[in-house]
């Protein structure tokens, strides 16, 4: 974990900050193990992540741990943070994603779609 926080281009989406708007989810296992967590960060524009599109518009991360992939849990996790952008009033949230990556369909299947530019983001508007 060090070794992330340690290299600026990981460590921006390992700490959260409540200050600038940041929240996620996280799901546990009954002994209270986390499995997975989905969460938006609102990085700086001038420090901006791979998915940024736009000032305002939060960038999704999610982790699923691999004994608990496959069965719905990212899908859970992401409807999850996007409620909750809704209720706070967002107007949407990206995330980035490299072309030819598997997920890419569930994001389109959650009406993600491309935010143009090179760096694989997409967008959902609300």
């Amino acid at each position: 974990m060090q070794d992330l926080l340690d290299t600026a281009e990981f460590a921006r989406y390992i700490v959260m900050d409540a200050r600038r708007g940041d929240y996620g989810v996280v799901a546990c296992t009954s002994q209270g193990q986390w499995v997975g967590t989905a969460r938006v960060l609102y990085l700086p524009q001038q420090n901006p992540g791979y998915g940024f599109v736009a000032p305002g518009i939060g960038e999704l991360g999610v982790s699923v741990q691999p004994e608990a992939r496959g069965v719905g849990l990212g899908t859970e996790l992401i409807c999850d943070v996007v409620e909750i952008a809704r209720v706070r009033g967002d107007r949407g949230v990206s995330l980035s994603v490299e072309t030819g990556n598997p997920a890419r369909k569930l994001y389109e299947k959650l009406g993600f779609v491309d935010a143009g530019g090179s760096t694989g983001a997409m967008l959902l508007e609300f």
